[in-house]
Order: structure tokens, then sequence, then C-alpha cells
């Protein structure tokens, strides 16, 4: 039988990457406060609440309640202040840290930033592409309301505009870590190359001419933006779709945004005569390569079993993974789970948000007795 293996975030921190979301916005926040810090070295004389850095996300500024504040009112701090900094693993303790200093950090716009920060803190993980959506659901709610009244929504609209354009900035922002970390990216775990390989077996089809031998195939479908499953391509029985595009590629440019059209508000959004709530759809920017129409002929060429590696299966692709799910040739569903049941537990909970027939949905995916864990490059 056919193989598509989904590749998520799960795959690059398996071997040791540091990819997350989580990671790469505290990488960015520390860059923000240690930039201002080594600009407050610098000064002698502001103004009141001058501002140290800004960006499209947040500011960072003095606290005074002065008109000016002279070098001697001037925040000091020791150099193993910005050390400490480079060593801690919240956002919390960098604000805190700041704070003490009296440093502000402001989030810009209209929410969005905060909500980034919010999930940090409290979950230990960030979903930014949902809390994108959710930024955009309450620019729809806005505009409807607008829209009723018979009134222009021009201010709506300006937040829409920069909303967008945030998610263009982190995309940017994005683009420049990964591609740092990609210059390291060599390890290889030789346990999951067995699995990527097991069990695939040569068909004989008897034809006119004869009995044909025809090996299984193997799609590596890859949401990330790294090389990572590159190095698992072993033979011609593997082929790799970067159905989100990969870094540095000009002609497959990554594609970072919100995929559900089964979304109630989505609909709504189609209604509205406003091209600005499409920008960040991943379902337009999928036209621009013939990435999405290779799976699809992958899909129904023959039947297929689904591994899922290191990918979460939630609602920010939803229409892709409904297609995947509930094609007729698609036979199982096998979860490569992280540590334990509870992992397990939850990524059923996001497939099954992909099924309209949960009596399909039952029959597919694999039992956790028969499920393994995902490898990892430091297991011992």
């Amino acid at each position: 039988m056919n193989r598509l293996i989904l590749i998520g975030n799960g795959f690059d921190l398996a071997h040791g990457l540091k990819t997350s979301y989580y990671d790469f916005i505290l990488d960015y926040f520390k860059e923000c406060c240690i930039n201002s810090l080594e600009k407050l070295k610098l000064l002698n004389q502001v103004s009141a609440n001058f501002i140290l850095y800004e960006d499209l996300l947040i500011s960072i500024k003095i606290i005074s309640k002065n008109s000016i504040v002279f070098e001697f009112d001037i925040p000091r701090f020791e150099d193993n202040t910005i050390n400490a900094i480079r060593d801690c693993n919240s956002t919390e303790d960098i604000v805190d840290i700041l704070s003490k200093l009296k440093i502000l950090i402001k989030y810009n716009g209209y929410g969005f930033p905060e909500s980034i920060l919010k999930s940090i803190n409290s979950k230990k993980w960030v979903d930014i592409e949902s809390l994108y959506y959710e930024g955009l659901k309450k620019c729809l709610k806005e505009h409807i309301a607008h829209k009723s009244t018979h009134n222009s929504d021009f201010q709506t609209i300006e937040r829409l505009t920069y909303l967008n354009n945030q998610l263009d900035f982190i995309k940017d922002k994005l683009i420049n870590y990964l591609s740092e970390i990609e210059k390291n990216n060599t390890k290889k775990i030789n346990e999951l190359n067995e699995i990527l390989n097991s069990g695939l077996v040569v068909k004989n089809l008897k034809t006119d001419k004869g009995t044909v031998s025809i090996d299984d195939s193997v799609l590596l479908l890859n949401f990330n933006y790294t090389k990572t499953p590159v190095r698992y391509i072993s033979n011609d029985k593997f082929d790799i779709v970067n159905i989100h595009g990969e870094l540095n590629n000009t002609e497959n440019q990554i594609i970072f945004g919100y995929g559900d059209e089964v979304d109630k508000y989505y609909k709504e959004i189609e209604d509205l005569n406003e091209n600005e709530f499409f920008k960040h759809i991943k379902s337009f920017d999928y036209f621009k390569t013939s990435n999405y129409s290779k799976l699809l002929a992958f899909l129904d060429n023959d039947e297929f079993e689904v591994f899922t590696m290191g990918h979460s299966c939630g609602l920010s692709d939803r229409t892709m993974l409904s297609t995947i799910f509930e094609h007729p040739n698609c036979k199982s569903i096998k979860i490569f789970f992280h540590e334990n049941y509870n992992d397990y537990r939850n990524k059923t909970y996001e497939i099954s948000r992909h099924f309209n027939d949960k009596l399909a949905m039952r029959d597919k995916i694999v039992p956790f007795s028969k499920c393994i864990r995902m490898p990892q490059h430091n297991y011992k």
C-alpha cells in the first residue's frame, strides 16, 4: 500500500532543531530587548518616554514622569543583565528584568502581538496562524456591523491591513530565524529511517503484456520550511512535496497563514467585497506552484496509509487535511506520538475535527496499541 507521511514541526524538533513558534518568538523578543539595552548604553540625555526600539509588533521605551531624562536618571545596568536576558526561557522573565530598569514594553496594533505573548506565557506554545485568524474574525465582525448601518468602514479596513502587515513582518522574521538554524541542520535518526522504509512491498500486477512489478510509493508531505526530510529519501520509491514552500527558494516561496475554508466565518468572508481578507488565506497561495496538484494526484492514484509525524493536525490546515483523511483511498491513519498516550489522545481530538463521517474516522485511526513513539535524536 502507498504511504503518505505528514511531516510537521515535531519532526524538526525530534532532530533537536529549535524551530517551534515558541522558540522563534522567544528569540525575536530577546533580540529586541537586547538591542534596546545596547542602545541605552549610549544615551546621555533623552526626552520622556524615549523609544529604544519599535517595529510593527512591539515598542520598548524608557518610563519617566519628567519631560527630560538626564544622564543620572537614565536606567543603568550591569553587562550581565544582557547575558541574563539571553539565558531567559520565558518572555515573562525578560519583561520582569526590564521593568526593574523602568523600561516598558508596549504591544502595537490591535491585540495580535499581545495574544501571541499571552499564549507563550500561559501554554508554553503558540499557534500564530490560528491567532491571526482570530484577529481576522474580529475585523470581519466589525466590518459586517458597519455595513449593516450603510456607513463607510475605513477604520476596520485599516486595522485589517495592519494585521496583515504584522503577519508579513512575522513571516520575514521567521524566514531569517529558520535560515540560521538550517545552516547546522545535519542530524539523521537511524530508527526513523528504518520506520519510513518498513512494510513497503512490491506489487505484481497482471496486464495484457504480462506481469508488471510496481513498488509501493511514499510521499513525504512536508509542512515545514526546512529540508530535514530530504535526507531520508533513499530511492525512487520516495518523493517529497514541500507544500508550504521552502526557505530561500523563489520558485517555491513559503506559505504562512490560515487554511480552514470549512469554518463558518469563511463563507461570510467570501460574501464581502473586500479582498484584503483573503491576503493570508493559504488556499490562494497554493496556486503559485503545482504542489497541491501533485498531492491530489497521489491521493487519486491508489489506496494509501497515512503516517503523522510531528504534525499537530490542527485547524490551520483543515481544508487540506480533510481532503486527505476523508479521501476514499485513505485506509488508515497511524499517529507517531510524543512520549505518551496523552499526546496520542490529543492528536485524535485534532484529527476528528477533519472528519464529517465519524464512523470512517473510528475505522481509519490506528489504535494506540499499534502506534509507536516518535523517535528522537536524544533517545538513550
